[in-house]
């Protein structure tokens, strides 16, 4: 059986697709810190500036760690598109009054109250496809740091929670800032499906 562990954490609050210095603070606090039990093989991200940087603060906060441990820092995987582009979320919070309703119900439920099935499924099985690739190339088991956006982390865990009945933690389909949802995913035998066998939410660290 391969086991891939994916720390799906979304990015840092962001003032017009930057982090402030005091976000970059906490991010690398929560490496440091509520990240600590896992030491990342790979690191994927968007290619929005708002993910990489998170995504880098959250490594550069394990630096310490990792030195304690004698290991090197995790690969860096290419920017992932399938996650996230200004395309995408432009595409995504098109419909009317979509903002408001995301804040009151979440990224994931007002995709599929305003958008056609069809198209949410496709951005679903996009992201899923994509993140399967990744675990598939993983040699062996593997810890995963994925650093995205909201509709992205909460469509991708919705579709894989979906496949085998599972049933995700509370608030997951609310993900806010730098808050993480941990899923353990395994393949019983080379060429199967990715299923979730795990998962539980660590919260942002406090401002």
């Amino acid at each position: 059986m391969k086991k891939i562990t994916v720390v799906m954490t979304r990015h840092a609050k962001n003032v017009k697709g930057m982090l402030e210095q005091n976000e970059l603070a906490l991010s690398r606090e929560l490496g440091y810190e509520a990240l600590s039990e896992f030491v990342f093989d790979v690191v994927i991200t968007s290619p929005l500036p708002r993910a990489i940087h998170t995504a880098f603060a959250i490594v550069t906060g394990q630096m310490a760690l990792n030195e304690e441990r004698g290991l090197l820092a995790p690969g860096l995987w290419p920017v992932m598109p399938e996650f996230g582009s200004d395309a995408m979320f432009g595409e995504m919070t098109a419909p009317e009054g979509f903002r408001g309703r995301a804040a009151q119900v979440g990224n994931c439920t007002a995709l599929w109250e305003l958008h056609p099935e069809q198209k949410v499924r496709s951005w679903q099985k996009a992201m899923m496809d994509a993140l399967e690739q990744v675990a598939d190339n993983m040699h062996g088991d593997a810890t995963v740091l994925h650093v995205s956006h909201s509709p992205c982390i909460e469509l991708t865990l919705q579709g894989f929670a979906e496949r085998n009945n599972f049933l995700l933690p509370e608030g997951a389909y609310n993900i806010k800032e730098l808050e993480s949802v941990v899923v353990e995913f395994a393949q019983e035998q080379e060429g199967e499906k990715f299923v979730i066998k795990s998962a539980k939410k660590i919260l942002a660290p406090e401002a």
